[in-house]
């Protein structure tokens, strides 16, 4: 209740954009909170934005679930479901990574196809490709050797653990360390 009263004080001196990722790694706490701040926030000049996956019809997303039914009561409480990148879209959001490039088309295909036009898992499919050099530039142009379907990797998760395996033991054991700080953190 108190960080709820926070929050809404801010929001009413001055306005307050709160953006919330991963809903649906929260717990039941967080949901009870977000839930208040739905109830409370009406005539505050305060905007949560909260981004998670589609909810599974049979998954175990039940308290995820009652939150967004709660929260839908109030007026001021809108959800957009947004739909994957096209395409065209997928190519032109990869391309606006690269001052210039001249990557394939069956590339592009098989990268929006693997991503499933979601922009999040194709910008990180892009990044493992570039740490492994399949991705790299020749004389200013970004350009991608020939790419099978073994060289995407399967998941967000294959993206990251791969662009990991490629650090030393060192360098690892820091972004461990860092993990537990958080966004941004010191060197120290």
């Amino acid at each position: 209740s108190r960080l709820v009263a926070l929050l809404v004080e801010r929001a009413q001196q001055s306005p307050l954009l709160i953006c919330l990722e991963d809903l649906h790694e929260s717990d039941s706490a967080s949901y009870q909170v977000l839930n208040h701040l739905a109830a409370e926030a009406g005539t505050a000049h305060l905007m949560v934005v909260c981004t998670t996956r589609p909810l599974d019809p049979d998954g175990d997303d039940d308290d995820l679930r009652r939150m967004l039914q709660e929260a839908h009561r109030h007026l001021h409480v809108h959800q957009l479901e947004l739909s994957p990148l096209s395409a065209r879209q997928t190519r032109a959001m990869v391309s606006s990574c690269f001052e210039r490039e001249g990557l394939t088309d069956e590339f592009l295909e098989l990268l929006h196809r693997r991503s499933g036009g979601v922009p999040l898992h194709a910008l990180q499919f892009v990044e493992a490709l570039l740490s492994r050099g399949i991705l790299h530039e020749e004389g200013g142009l970004w350009v991608n050797r020939r790419v099978d379907d073994d060289d995407v990797p399967e998941t967000v998760r294959d993206a990251i653990h791969q662009r990991l395996d490629a650090l030393d033991e060192a360098d690892r054991n820091l972004l461990g360390l860092a993990s537990a700080q958080g966004v941004t953190f010191k060197g120290v």
